[in-house]
């Protein structure tokens, strides 16, 4: 199962429009300027992604929202240590190279990120399903459209991570989709990738509700 060209594009306008919720929620939090640039959505091989993401063996960050509600499947934010180190020193207002561990407070400052800017990007998505519902014979409920879980923090290889989000929802098609977007607090980018993988039954709601 896997999404139109023309899917992909309307699913991307919502996306972009997410972003621009997220620069905003982003802002607030950091109480910095900060800016989601969203640049473009992709339905990928899981091959390409473990490609993009960097070697397998190479050691990331994710922080990991399984969603519920009528739509299920598993949004994750992946980083290496440099930049989310350099992300928890901003919102721990501390001296930019002072975050070396992740410890109890680093971990709490990148999960506490994520989850603002899963929620963001979650409350557009559920406000465009609204406005599709005349065009469509889904019966989405905007607010239960998809429900995000509290953020898990996992430090493992790019695969393994991978695996896990893949096993979770057991995606049969084998491809993933993979926002291509920008974060940068204070004109500092933030090299986070954002990873949206629908179950099977949702990617097959998507494609009725996009078409």
């Amino acid at each position: 199962m896997e999404l139109t060209e023309k899917q992909i594009n309307t699913l991307a306008c919502w996306m972009a429009q997410g972003a621009d919720d997220a620069s905003k929620a982003l802002t607030r939090w950091s109480e910095r300027h900060a800016s989601v640039d969203f640049d473009s959505l992709n339905q990928v091989s899981l091959q390409d992604v473990e490609t993009f993401l960097g070697p397998a063996d190479a050691i990331l960050v994710a922080c990991i929202m399984e969603l519920s509600g009528r739509l299920r499947g598993t949004m994750m934010f992946c980083f290496d240590d440099m930049n989310g180190f350099r992300l928890s020193d901003i919102i721990l207002k501390r001296n930019m190279g002072d975050s070396r561990e992740w410890q109890e407070w680093e971990q709490s400052a990148v999960l506490e990120t994520a989850n603002i800017l899963g929620c963001a990007y979650l409350n557009s998505l559920a406000t465009a399903y609204a406005g599709m519902r005349g065009r469509s014979t889904c019966t989405l409920d905007s607010p239960q459209a998809w429900l995000p879980s509290p953020p898990q923090f996992i430090r493992e290889y790019s695969a393994a991570i991978l695996e896990f989000a893949v096993m979770q929802q057991a995606v049969v098609s084998n491809t993933l989709l993979l926002s291509n977007t920008q974060f940068q607090i204070d004109n500092l980018p933030m090299q986070w990738n954002l990873l949206l993988i629908p179950d099977k039954e949702s990617l097959e709601e998507l494609a009725r509700v996009l078409s």
